[in-house]
């Protein structure tokens, strides 16, 4: 959102609290998400990915992109872990396919062929998936903890509703 819009944004929130205020005579306490600015995008993990797959494998240097189509196992799999880290940071599987011009299932494919890869301990899989956290933390600098877990069913705290609580904690 560009800062002409954020300004909008926040009139246009100033004046709908102070017309409900007027109109019931209740203030209201409206919580806008904070920008995540630390995820790291797709095109850097991207681009972390061809370098640590140039550096494995360098007769596939001349491949360009992750959208190259192939189904030699060395270049698969670099795209089987770009899709699970990218999962793990918390992107979508629709959102990751649509970035490799491919489909969902292609993504929960690939998704699951590394998550059991690493349950298995299968070795290729798992140095594929280390080479491209190596090169990003080269990269980026830190790479944050929680790609590295294994999936948690239960619910994360969500900050936002944190902030609410405490805000209505302290008007009360």
């Amino acid at each position: 959102m560009t800062e002409n819009q954020l300004v909008e944004q926040k009139i246009d929130i100033r004046d709908f609290k102070r017309h409900f205020y007027e109109k019931y005579g209740r203030k209201l306490h409206i919580f806008i998400p904070p920008v995540d600015s630390s995820k790291i995008t797709l095109d850097t993990l991207h681009v972390c990915t061809l370098a640590a797959l140039y550096s494995d494998v360098p007769e596939y240097s001349h491949i360009t992109t992750l959208l190259d189509r192939s189904r030699r196992k060395e270049y698969m799999i670099y795209v089987h872990n770009f899709c699970f880290i990218a999962w793990k940071m918390g992107y979508t599987k629709s959102r990751i396919g649509i970035y490799l011009k491919r489909n969902h299932a292609t993504v929960i494919n690939s998704c699951v062929r590394v998550s059991n890869g690493i349950d298995t301990k299968d070795m290729f899989t798992i140095d594929v998936y280390n080479k491209i956290i190596n090169e990003l933390k080269n990269y980026v600098g830190t790479v944050p903890e929680n790609i590295k877990i294994k999936d948690d069913p239960k619910p994360a705290a969500d900050t936002i509703w944190d902030q609410a609580r405490r805000l209505l904690a302290i008007y009360e």
